[in-house]
Parts: structure tokens; sequence; C-alpha cells
């Protein structure tokens, strides 16, 4: 671009020292008839001098110096010529302009191709791109059915297996029901009459496998109400760290007496009782331990009252 802009400039040089210089416009003698104004009389140059030459017949000196400016007029309009050395300077520049010229198309012309080189790589490389994302784009999701489908075999063993524990765990808790130790608590009935009264009760082991027993509480009440919310606070400890074998119950019975009187119940109460208006309530618990170290726990609430033809059975 450079080259082609110092090739422009020389060629305007050279045009404009081709071009002729133009000589100022003369100044025409003003022509009047007017009698009174005085004649401008025109000099001619200093080294010729018309009026001492030798003057063919009937020529005047006015003549002459009116011949001399007419041919100095029709000079004006002639363009002077160009020299050879001008012609060939500015025939040698057009020619350095257009080799100068084709260089940078040529240069222009192999960067272009250049480009094109470029872009066809690039355009080249990014299809080869396209095709490996597809490529990876199929591998993928071959992967990911893969994967879904080992999920799903997963899901299926994880869904055996707890199927199998739960089924192992309903075995183990059913022979841990058949081989456990059953507690329960027995009482004698009751016989109320005036004076001390009180109840007999125990414990029995109906399993095949021995009870280890933590705790043994009980209560037997005299009430008006029928129905009571049994309190474990208030029941007498009867029987604590003692084992009972199995299908077996303990060697001593125990005897609670009635609350709250001590065991002692007047005639009144028993007439109240015999009337339905009083009632006997046994309650209590029995905490144990079975050969597989798991805690548990029997109870046990019975109410008597009179009915027609004698006491009723606690129930």
């Amino acid at each position: 671009m450079r080259v082609l802009l110092a090739s422009l400039l020389v060629l305007c040089a050279v045009t404009v020292l081709a071009q002729p210089a133009k000589s100022p416009a003369p100044q025409n003698p003003q022509k009047t008839q007017d009698n009174s104004a005085q004649p401008q009389v025109r000099k001619a140059p200093e080294e010729k001098d018309i009026s001492k030459q030798s003057q063919p017949a009937g020529v005047t000196e006015s003549n002459v110096s009116a011949n001399y400016y007419e041919d100095q007029d029709k000079d004006k309009g002639k363009t002077k010529p160009v020299s050879d050395w001008l012609l060939a300077i500015f025939t040698l520049a057009l020619v350095v302009v257009g080799v100068l010229q084709w260089l940078v198309l040529r240069k222009h012309e192999t960067w272009m191709q250049k480009n094109v080189e470029m872009v066809t790589k690039v355009a080249g490389a990014a299809a080869d791109n396209a095709k490996a994302l597809i490529t990876q784009s199929g591998i993928m999701e071959k992967q990911l059915a893969s994967m879904n489908g080992q999920n799903a075999a997963i899901e299926s063993q994880n869904r055996t297996m707890q199927e199998s524990v739960a089924i192992a765990r309903d075995a183990a808790e059913a022979s841990i029901e058949e081989k456990r130790a059953r507690v329960k608590i027995g009482v004698d009935p009751l016989k109320l009459a005036v004076g001390t009264n009180g109840i007999t009760c125990w414990i029995e082991n109906h399993g095949p496998s021995p009870a280890f027993i933590t705790d043994f509480r009980a209560r037997l009440l005299y009430c008006l109400p029928k129905e009571i919310d049994p309190d474990d606070t208030l029941c007498k400890q009867i029987l604590y760290s003692e084992t009972i074998l199995a299908n077996s119950r303990i060697p001593n019975s125990a005897f609670v007496f009635v609350d709250p009187t001590d065991g002692v119940l007047n005639e009144e109460q028993i007439m109240n009782f015999k009337k339905g208006l009083a009632f006997v309530h046994f309650y209590g618990f029995a905490k144990y331990t079975d050969i597989f170290k798991r805690a548990r726990e029997t109870r046990i609430h019975m109410r008597w009252f009179m009915r027609w033809g004698g006491t009723s059975k606690g129930v």
C-alpha cells in the first residue's frame, strides 16, 4: 500500500512538470477616438530600433510598430512543445506504477490464497470436530443406556435383597417368638369378709426358655368407682432378680393386702361391695428379659364386683 501511494505521488509530480507555463496576459493599449486625449505610444524593445533601420518605401514608423505587436499577440495562443526527456520520464513513471500495482495485486492475491487455505483448514477442523462430537454423543448415549440398565438391575437386586432380609427377619422373629419365655401373672379367687382381706398372686413361665425377672409389682384396691386408671407408682414390689425356668412358676406365692385400709374391711364396706356400690381392682406388671436379651413386660388388671348368685370372677 505504501509503494502504491509513492508511485501515485511520482506520477502526480511528473504530470505537473509536463504542463507548460502560462504567460501573463498583455495589456492592450487603449484606443480612443478622442482627439483631446494624448495617444499612448508603445516603445519598441531597446535591442531593436525600428526608426534607425532602413525602411522600405511607403512604410512608416507607426506601421512597423503595429505589425510588431500583432505578431506578439499571435504567439500568445500557441503551446510550447514538450521535450523528449519529459515524455521518457513520464512513460517510465507509468511503467513503474504499473509494475508496482501488479506486485501489490500479486501480494494481495497470495494473501487471499493463504486466507482461503486457512479458512478451508478451519472448516475442515470444524467438520472433524462435529463428526467427533456426533460419535462421542452416540457413545455417551450407549453408555447412558448401559448405566440405566445397570441401575435397573441394581434396583432389582436391592429389592430382592430387601425382600430376602425381610424374609430372614420374619423367620428370625418367628424363631424367637417360638423359643422365647412367656411370663404370666396368676391370682387366686378373691374372697371378701369383714376383717383382714387380701389375694394370693404369683408369676409363671409358659415359654420353652428361662425368664429373668427384673421387677414384679402389684396392688389390690377397694374403691367406689367402677373404672379407674392404674397408678403403677402405688404398686408394691413383690419380686425382683429372680429366674423362672421354662414351663414353671415361682416356688413361693405372694399375698397382697387390700388398699387403702391396710387389708381390713368393715361391715359397711362389705355391704357396699355386695350392693354393687363398691368394686375391687387388682393390677400390676412384671418386667423380665428372655434368653435373646430382649426386655419384655406383662401386665394385669382385674376387677371384682357382686352379682346375683355370688361374687363375679375378676375380669
